[in-house]
C-alpha cells in the first residue's frame, strides 16, 4: 500500500507540475490525503515526507524543495529513541506515543533551500523569509528575516510605516488575475512598497490608505534605554551558567525556564521604564541579542501619565462589593447555600471557581477590558493561567456551615506585565481561611492546541489600578524553588481520563478549578474511599506548569504521604501520559472529621 501509495504521489505532483501554482486536484488531493492544506499560488508544498501531515500553508508562499518541516522529535526520555519505542506500527507501543504539532506558515513566506523548521517552530507569520540553510527553533514573527543555526533574527523586511501599508492592502486575498489588474495600475508598489508607492495600488482597490505608523521620541527599541552594565547583572542573577565572554549561547541551551525568563523581561521593563512588545520578546534568541540592543547608559523611567476615564470591566455580579480605599481590590459577599456545599461544608471547587472569577474580574478592572479583549501589543488574545494557587484553611472546610455569609476579600498586585497576586482572606462565622494566587498570561501558539501555549504580557494601561511590586515576592520565588525540585519515587501511580464536560473550561484548557477535584478522584484510589467521605481539606497547594489535550490521559503519581495525628497530609503530581510531561505539584492535607448523619 505504500508502494502505491508513493507512487499515486509522484504521479500526481508530476501531471499537475505545469500549474502547481494554482491545481485546485493537486490541493484538494493532499487535503484529503494527508489533511495538508495549500493555498493558492503556493509552490514547493506537495510532498509528504517534508511537509508534515495537518500542516497549514497560506497563499503565494514559496518553499524550497530541499528545505523541511518537522512536527515532532525523536523523544529523548524514552528508554531509546528508536521508532519501536514511540510509533504504534511497529507492534512494541500500543499506540503511537508522540503529539504532533503540524506548523501554520501564513502568506507570502520565504522559505529557502535546506533550512529546517524544527518542532518548537509552530509558527511562521507572514511576508517572513527564513535563509537558506537556518534551523529554526522558534517562532518566526511577520515580515522577519531568519538566518543561521539556530536561526536568529537578521531584520525585519521593511520599516514599520511600510509593513502596516503593506498588511492594510491584503493583497494576498488577491487572485492572479486581480493582482496583475492592480498592478497595472501601480508597478512600483510591486517591487519597491511604500507609503508613497501604494497610492494608486489603494486607489485601484477603493481602498483607504492607513494612517501613517506614528514612531515614538525615545529610539525604536525601547532596550536601547537600558546599560549594558545593568542587562549584564541582570543575566548573571536570572541565568546561573551566563557566560559573559559567550553571551552568544542561545536562551533555550542556558539554565533558564519559562518563569525566569518572565523575571528577566521584568526586570528588563523596570530597568528601560515601559513594556518590551510580544514581537520584539520574541525576536531575541541568546544574551548576545539583548546586549545588542543596549545603549551605554540608562535613563530615568518615564513619569506616569494621568490616569484616563474609561470604561471598565463590568462586575460578575450583584455579589461584588467595595472594599475601602485599597487600589483594585474586591470583596465579594455569599451565603453558604446549597450549591456552594459539598460533603456538609463549604465546596472547594466552588471556592476555587470563585477565587479565580475574583482574581480574573479584579485583573480585567485593573487592565480596563473585558476578558475577551486582552491582549499582547501585536492584538494576540491572551489567557489568564493560573501558575499556583495556595488555601490554607485555620478548620476544614466542613466548618463553614449552611446558610452562613462567607466574605471573600481580595488584595491585588503585580510584578511588571508578567506576573499578578492576589491575596484573599476568606471569613465565615465559625472559620476563615487564606488564599494566594499566582497568574501569568499565556496565548495559543497554534489555534486550538493546548501543549502549545506560550507567555505573553498584556499591555498594562496608564495608571493601572493594580499596584505594582519592585520585586517579585516570596510566594513567586516559592513557585520557582518548587518547580526545580526533585521529587522522590512514586510510592503510588495511577491514570486518569479527562472528563471534558467538568474538567475543560471555555477556551478549551483543562480547568485550573477541577485539578483538586481530580488530585482528589486519584488519591482516594490509593488511601480509600475514607479520604473522601471522612476526611476534608485544610490545605491545597497546586503549582501549575502545563496544560493538556482533552482527550489526554493523565497519570497521577503520589510521592510522599505523612500522617501526624488526624491530619493526612501528602505531595502528587499530575504529569501528560503522551510525553511525560509534567503539569502540576499539588500538596494537600486533610483532617478527620466526624459528620454528623443527615436527619
Amino acid at each position: 500500500m505504500g508502494l502505491v501509495r508513493n507512487l499515486t504521489d509522484r504521479a500526481m505532483v508530476r501531471l499537475h507540475s505545469r500549474r502547481e501554482y494554482e491545481s485546485p486536484e493537486l490541493r484538494a488531493y493532499f487535503k484529503q490525503h494527508y489533511d495538508i492544506e495549500v493555498g493558492l499560488y503556493t509552490i514547493g508544498a506537495f510532498d509528504r515526507w517534508r511537509i508534515p501531515p495537518g500542516s497549514r500553508i497560506g497563499r503565494y508562499c514559496s518553499i524550497a524543495r530541499s528545505s523541511r518541516l518537522l512536527d515532532a522529535d525523536h523523544p529523548i526520555s524514552a528508554l531509546s529513541t528508536h521508532p519501536y519505542f514511540y510509533l504504534g506500527q511497529f507492534g512494541l507501543v500500543g499506540k503511537d506515543q508522540l503529539h504532533l504539532i503540524a506548523p501554520v506558515i501564513e502568506d507570502d513566506v520565504w522559505i529557502g533551500h535546506n533550512a529546517i523548521i524544527t518542532p518548537s517552530c509552530n509558527h511562521i507569520g507572514r511576508g517572513a523569509i527564513v535563509g537558506a540553510g537556518a534551523v529554526v527553533t522558534r517562532d518566526v514573527p511577520p515580515y522577519a528575516i531568519v538566518t543561521g543555526a539556530p536561526g536568529k533574527l537578521a531584520r525585519f523586511r521593511f520599516d514599520p510605516d511600510t509593513i502596516a501599508v503593506i498588511e492594510a492592502s491584503r493583497w494576498w486575498e488577491l487572485s492572479r488575475e486581480e493582482l496583475a489588474a492592480a498592478g497595472k495600475a501601480a508597478p512600483l508598489f510591486l517591487l519597491q512598497p511604500s507609503r508613497e508607492t501604494a497610492a494608486p495600488f489603494f486607489a485601484h482597490l477603493g481602498r483607504d490608505l492607513p494612517p501613517p505608523y506614528v514612531y515614538k521620541a525615545e529610539s525604536a527599541s525601547p532596550l536601547a534605554r537600558a546599560g549594558k552594565a545593568e542587562l549584564l547583572t541582570l543575566l548573571k542573577t536570572e541565568i546561573p551558567d551566563f557566560d559573559e565572554a559567550h553571551p552568544e549561547t542561545p536562551f533555550n541551551r542556558l539554565s533558564i525556564d519559562s518563569f525566569g525568563l518572565i523575571t528577566l523581561r521584568i526586570g528588563i521593563e523596570q530597568l528601560i521604564g515601559g513594556q518590551i512588545s510580544d514581537r520584539e520578546w520574541g525576536a531575541l534568541q541568546s544574551p548576545a541579542d539583548l546586549l545588542s540592543l543596549a545603549g551605554s547608559t540608562t535613563t530615568a523611567a518615564p513619569a506616569a501619565k494621568p490616569k484616563k476615564s474609561v470604561k471598565t470591566a463590568a462586575a460578575p455580579s450583584e455579589t461584588v462589593t467595595t472594599a475601602g480605599t485599597r487600589p483594585a481590590s474586591e470583596a465579594r459577599r455569599q451565603v453558604i447555600n446549597m450549591p456552594q456545599m459539598a460533603m456538609r461544608g463549604l465546596s472547594e471547587s466552588w471556592l476555587f471557581k470563585e477565587m479565580g472569577d475574583l482574581h480574573w474580574h479584579t485583573l480585567c478592572k485593573g487592565l480596563e477590558t473585558p476578558s475577551s479583549a486582552i491582549a499582547d501589543s501585536e492584538g494576540s488574545r491572551l489567557y489568564a493561567t493560573f501558575t499556583r494557587i495556595r488555601l490554607e484553611l485555620q478548620a476544614p472546610l466542613t466548618d463553614f456551615r449552611e446558610n452562613q455569609e462567607l466574605l471573600l476579600d481580595l488584595a491585588p498586585s503585580r510584578f511588571g506585565a508578567g506576573m499578578f497576586f492576589g491575596d484573599i482572606e476568606i471569613s465565615g462565622e465559625t472559620a476563615t481561611a487564606h488564599a494566594s494566587l499566582m497568574t501569568s498570561f499565556s496565548k495559543f501558539g497554534e489555534a486550538g492546541a493546548n501543549t502549545s501555549l506560550m507567555k505573553g504580557q498584556p499591555v498594562i494601561p496608564e495608571g493601572c489600578e493594580i499596584p505594582s511590586l519592585t520585586a517579585a515576592p516570596e510566594f513567586a520565588a516559592g513557585y520557582r524553588a518548587l518547580r526545580a525540585e526533585e521529587l522522590p519515587p512514586a510510592l503510588f501511580e495511577t491514570s486518569y481520563e479527562m472528563q471534558p464536560v467538568h474538567d475543560i473550561n471555555g477556551v478549551g484548557l483543562l480547568y485550573f478549578a477541577a485539578y483538586p477535584m481530580i488530585a482528589d478522584i486519584c488519591a482516594a484510589r490509593h488511601f480509600g474511599p475514607e479520604l473522601l467521605s471522612r476526611r476534608s481539606t485544610t490545605l491545597r497547594d497546586i503549582c501549575y506548569f502545563a496544560n493538556a489535550m482533552p482527550d489526554e490521559i493523565l497519570v497521577y503519581r503520589l510521592h510522599a504521604e505523612q500522617t501526624e495525628g488526624d491530619r493526612l497530609r501528602y505531595r502528587a503530581t499530575l504529569s501528560r501520559k503522551s510525553d511525560g510531561k509534567t503539569m502540576a505539584l499539588i500538596e494537600t492535607e486533610k483532617q478527620t472529621v466526624d459528620l454528623p448523619p443527615i436527619k
